[in-house]
Parts: C-alpha cells; structure tokens; sequence
C-alpha cells in the first residue's frame, strides 16, 4: 500500500489557510470538516516524466503561498526552485527542480524537518486501462463488484484506489482481498487520510472541498501519466454501454482523447433477500423521476495537457458535448448514507421505474 509525503502545520502555528467562504454560508461542522493546517498532500519526485523535477500536489495555497515560498530545501529558498504553479479549482501544483536525490530537509518559519520525496510509479500502470476512485468505508463486496462489471463489461486491467481513512477496514485489508479476487489485474490502494472538506449549498460555495481534487491531481502525475486510458468513477457508479463496447476503447479513439458521460439515478427498489448486504446487481429500475445526474469521464492521459485540469466532473474547462453511446449508473442505495441518507429501499412504482435493459445485459456479461 503507498502512503503519501505529506505535511500540516502544526497546531500552535501562528497561521494556518484562510477560509473563503463567508461565515454566513458556513453550516455548524463547517470548521471540523475544513482542513486548515495541510500545507501538500504529496511530495514526488517525478522520474522519467518530467527528469530532475519534484512536485508538491497541495490544497489551494492562499494566504500560505508565501510561508511556502519562503521556505527551504537543504539551504535553497523554494521560491528560487519553482519552475510551474497552477492555482486550479480546489487545489494547486508546484513543479521545482528536483536538487537532491538524497535526503531532503525543509525548513520553515515554524521549524525544520526531513520530508523524502515519494517516487514516481507510472511504470506500474503504463500501457493499462485503468478503473480509478476515491473510496472511503464503502464495504469491500461492492468494490469487488464495481471492479468486476467494469473488467468484464470494458476490459478494465488495472484499478487505482485512494482511501480516504476508512474505519471500517485497512487499505491492506482492501487490496489484499481485491488483489486475491482479481489476480491478473494491476491494484493498488493508496493511504489518503486528509479531511474531505465541507460539501456546498445547492449548486454554490463549492470552495472547501479539497481532498478529491488533490486525490485526482496525485493520482494523474505519481501513477498515471502512462496509462492507456483512466476511467474515473465511484463505487456506487457503473458505466453502462448501449451497443456493449468497452468505454476505454472508445475513449483511446475519440477525438482529443476523452469522453465525457451523463449519469442517471437507480430506483431503490431492491430485489434483495430480507437482511441481506444490497449489492448493484439487485437495483434493476431507472428512477425516471430524478433529475440527471453529474458526469464522470474517460481520458488518455498522453492526449491531455498539462494545463487541462482533472476535475471531479471532467477534465479541463472548455465544455464537451456529451458521449451517446456510453453512460452511467448512479445507485442511490449503494452508499455509506456519508452525504445524506440514501439507503432505505422503496416500493415498486410502474409510474416511474423503468427497466433497464442494457444494464441488465451488461450485469450478466459480468455475472452479477
């Protein structure tokens, strides 16, 4: 399992991230869910990416930029070895020159320490199509069954968990157990234990919710670089096609290397035996009363710049018309009830559930 070089300011610090929502549009947990103190989540030492560079993927610097700036690495100013900085939507890069290959001390104003520089493993998933997400408590049986449909359904052959600090289990325990069902397959599980951040109100002030930003951004330059293509969705999402092809292949075709796909919602109306675990396979109904839900993707890394930002959403900001032959599956009662609760199942209504044909298909191409 691989653990990230991160680093918070300690709790006596004098400073620590300013807060960009106003008071006013802060619920009551607002100041336990916000991460105030992680100065980077990660500290990398690209490799054969991008020779002699380090980058610190963080939350978005704001008022620390200068504490950063300021700071050093065996004796030279951070500020002197910054060749790139991309402030994005929820967190942000720093590409330096990479002077040591050695040990590494940082020294700030509240003091030093020795922070080594994780390495690159885009070797371990170069040429692979990769299933990635970021999961926290979700039971281990529905992350057997997400990998699954999308093995057998797309061709997947390498998945790409963060954990975000689960309780449940340990990130040993889930990739030990994923890599004993699927032993053919590329699995890793990386330890990413920061606060996920306060969710928005409706469709705004969605300005506190670091972590699956810089989960993605970690993900794409430490790992990524060198896959064939990367799907990204959650546990709870299953990539649906209506003509039974693979959605990395069509990804690795499309144009500009990329898909971008709209989602709807799964009834709650469960074919499940009384007391038992709800698993995908037993959800057959599309909820034709929801509202759409928000897209996920598919990319080639290779076919995407730099600049073009991994969002939780889509990739970079220019809008992209929507893929008509691939979709996803959103199961509202697969879900830990983390954001809200979700899980209790519903009766059966011919008004608004619908069949769904071609997931029933693809749920038994992968024997689910």
């Amino acid at each position: 399992m691989f653990a990230c070089s991160s680093l918070a300011l300690p709790p006596n610090a004098a400073i620590q991230r300013d807060i960009a929502r106003a008071a006013e549009f802060r619920p009551a947990d607002f100041m336990d869910k916000f991460d105030a103190h992680t100065l980077f989540y990660d500290f990398i030492a690209t490799g054969k990416e991008r020779e002699h560079s380090w980058l610190l993927i963080a939350p978005p610097l704001l008022n620390l930029l200068p504490l950063l700036a300021q700071a050093s690495i065996n004796g030279q100013r951070i500020g002197a070895l910054v060749t790139q900085y991309y402030a994005r939507y929820l967190c942000c890069d720093v590409w330096m020159i990479n002077v040591s290959s050695e040990s590494v001390l940082w020294k700030f104003a509240f003091g030093a320490c020795p922070i080594e520089a994780q390495p690159s493993q885009n070797h371990l998933y170069e040429g692979k199509r990769v299933l990635y997400t970021l999961s926290k408590d979700n039971d281990l049986r529905w992350i057997a069954d997400w990998v699954r449909f999308h093995v057998r359904n797309h061709g997947a052959d390498a998945v790409l968990i963060y954990d975000n600090a689960s309780t449940r289990y340990s990130g040993e325990d889930l990739e030990q157990a994923l890599r004993s069902e699927n032993p053919s397959l590329e699995v890793n599980v990386v330890n990413w234990p920061f606060k996920y951040g306060p969710q928005g109100i409706d469709d705004r002030w969605w300005d506190s919710n670091f972590c699956q930003s810089g989960a993605l951004h970690d993900a794409r330059f430490r790992f990524l670089e060198r896959a064939r293509s990367v799907l990204n969705c959650d546990i709870d999402e299953l990539v649906v096609s209506e003509t039974g092809g693979s959605v990395f292949a069509a990804t690795e075709k499309a144009d500009g290397g990329y898909l971008l796909l709209g989602g709807r919602w799964m009834a709650s109306t469960a074919e499940t035996p009384a007391g038992a675990l709800p698993r995908h396979a037993d959800f057959r109904y599309l909820d034709a009363a929801a509202a759409a839900c928000p897209t996920k993707w598919c990319v080639v890394p290779a076919k995407c710049a730099l600049e073009r930002q991994w969002h939780t959403h889509g990739v970079g900001a220019k809008p992209v018309e929507l893929n008509r032959t691939f979709s996803y599956r959103h199961f509202r009662s697969i879900s830990t009830d983390w954001k809200y609760p979700r899980t209790p199942l519903a009766a059966y209504d011919s008004r608004i559930h619908e069949r769904d044909g071609p997931l029933s298909e693809a749920m038994r191409r992968a024997g689910l």
